[in-house]
């Protein structure tokens, strides 16, 4: 829907107007009108923080990433001040990977104002992913001891137990999730994934898996995490067709390669394993139980020099 900015009378059309014409076109997610309206803001006055920090935050919308991070950072040169440009750069910092900008830019704006929800919010995904679990669910609790039913937390937490391999909170906290909102995957996903893996009840977490996959048929973890539950049962066959079914959909899942290949050992096609345990060591190089695998599988197929080579790697490598 286009938005028009009508002005009536005499009076000119001032900074502000086109501030507010940009918030209301991000309001119906019109992210390339909104840049725009922001961006004859600036154009009128160059020293406009607030303008600065909706283009930002549209640009990063628009997959602009580094225009984001430009917009933002004038945005704080201008307003130093205001923690809402810390908050969303360091957002769009995670996006980017860079996850010590993010985590700085989270705890500036923590720093500035400690009410800022959002922003524990964005500091636990980082520490997530930095592997900080004690940290991340600190500043998830945070979060959920306001928004309860805040069924994307409740789901990470989950997720982070599901890392710890503490199996009863991981399967508590998915539960939760799926009581706020049942028509998300990803709750079952995990929930599935620790019943298989932490609790061995593999025909619980066939049923659950199947649910997420008629959630959300395109996601390829559920079909890793059926084709584990369907190899402990002795599905075999079943296994290996879930395995390439998460590759179809993502041939860059390492881990999906790992579990392919291992089965294809159990199986005896050895030949197939070493190249699917190639595939895996090539997405992730630093993969220790992919080199550990592989050696196996060359140990079996007669490669008793190759099969050193690769078991040497996977101790230095932890496994």
């Amino acid at each position: 829907m286009m938005i028009v900015l009508f002005i009536g009378g005499c009076r000119p059309v001032r900074v502000d107007d086109y501030i507010y014409l940009g918030k209301k076109q991000l309001e119906s997610a019109n992210y390339k009108q909104a840049e725009g309206s922001f961006s004859t803001a600036i154009n009128m006055k160059p020293d406009n923080a607030e303008a600065f920090y909706l283009r930002g935050f549209s640009r990063s919308y628009l997959g602009d990433n580094q225009g984001s991070i430009k917009d933002l950072t004038m945005a704080i040169e201008l307003k130093p001040e205001d923690p809402r440009p810390y908050r969303w750069r360091g957002k769009v910092y995670y996006q980017l990977g860079d996850f010590e900008a993010s985590l700085d830019d989270c705890n500036k704006a923590i720093e500035m104002e400690p009410k800022l929800l959002s922003a524990y919010g964005n500091r636990a995904e980082v520490e997530t992913e930095l592997g900080m679990f004690p940290e991340a669910l600190a500043d998830y609790m945070k979060v959920l001891e306001v928004e309860p039913c805040n069924a994307t937390y409740l789901d990470n937490v989950s997720l982070i137990y599901c890392n710890m391999e503490k199996w009863d909170e991981a399967i508590s906290y998915a539960k939760k999730a799926i009581d706020c909102d049942s028509k998300m995957a990803a709750p079952l996903i995990n929930l599935g994934y620790a019943l298989s893996r932490g609790k061995k009840d593999y025909e619980g977490a066939i049923q659950v898996l199947n649910k997420a996959i008629q959630i959300e048929p395109n996601f390829p973890e559920p079909y890793r995490h059926l084709g584990e539950a369907k190899k402990a049962l002795g599905d075999l066959d079943g296994a290996i067709s879930n395995f390439k079914t998460a590759i179809q959909m993502n041939d860059h899942y390492a881990e999906a390669y790992l579990s392919l290949g291992i089965a294809l050992i159990e199986k005896g096609d050895l030949d197939e394993a070493i190249l699917n345990l190639s595939k895996a060591i090539e997405l992730k190089t630093d993969y220790g139980e992919a080199y550990h695998y592989r050696g196996l599988a060359k140990e079996q197929n007669g490669d008793k020099e190759g099969a050193n080579k690769d078991f040497d790697k996977a101790t230095k490598l932890g496994s």
